[in-house]
């Protein structure tokens, strides 16, 4: 995934080709042919959504995805890949948000269940599932997503900043609260933050 540049001249045909890379990632998961078609047609409408006069803001590139029944969002920067979650091997002894490992084409992934980091209501794995892979910094770790929603895009000076509903652990990770009502994390933070991550032995 090509760096982000924060200046107020952006590459638009480049921050276009990010989204659709991402785009054909997420449309590789398993899901239907209706969900296929919507994911497509809400990335075009944001996309035709940015005015010309307001393309010196500074926009978000944003992976929108669901945690019990609140939706949550981190930017593409920080996100690798985005997997279905297949053939998890759980680890005896690890803290409860560690899930376990899968291996993605020979390297070995820690799973981290943010539902349990964030004292979220727990529900079962389904075939729904899917990997947030998170990447940088020398680290890197799959975050479990109940559902993913797909790629959108965020003015950076329109998120709210403080949330009153939340404290403690999830107010250190938020970046804000975007108009649509996702709770954006800061993925620096989460790939900086070394209780999150285990020792994966390889």
């Amino acid at each position: 995934m090509s760096e982000r540049s924060d200046t107020p001249s952006r590459d638009w045909e480049g921050m276009r080709s990010q989204l659709a890379a991402l785009g054909h990632a997420i449309e590789g998961l398993d899901r239907d042919a209706a969900d296929e078609q919507a994911e497509l047609s809400a990335r075009a409408k944001a996309l035709a959504r940015i005015p010309e006069t307001r393309e010196a803001e500074e926009w978000l590139e944003l992976l929108v995805f669901e945690l019990g029944t609140e939706c949550y969002a981190l930017e593409t920067a920080h996100i690798s890949e985005v997997l279905p979650l297949r053939q998890l091997t759980p680890l005896p002894g690890t803290p409860s948000h560690v899930l376990g490992i899968v291996n993605s084409r020979g390297r070995l992934l820690a799973v981290i269940d943010m539902r349990h980091w964030f004292e979220l209501p727990i529900q079962g794995l389904s075939d729904r599932n899917n990997l947030v892979v998170l990447q940088g910094g020398g680290m890197e770790f799959a975050v479990l997503a109940d559902r993913v929603q797909g790629v959108r895009l965020a003015a950076r000076s329109r998120l709210t900043p403080e949330l009153a509903n939340l404290s403690g652990i999830r107010a250190a990770y938020l970046l804000g609260l975007s108009e649509e009502g996702w709770i954006v994390l800061d993925g620096g933070k989460l790939l900086g933050d070394p209780r999150i991550a285990v020792d994966q032995g390889g």
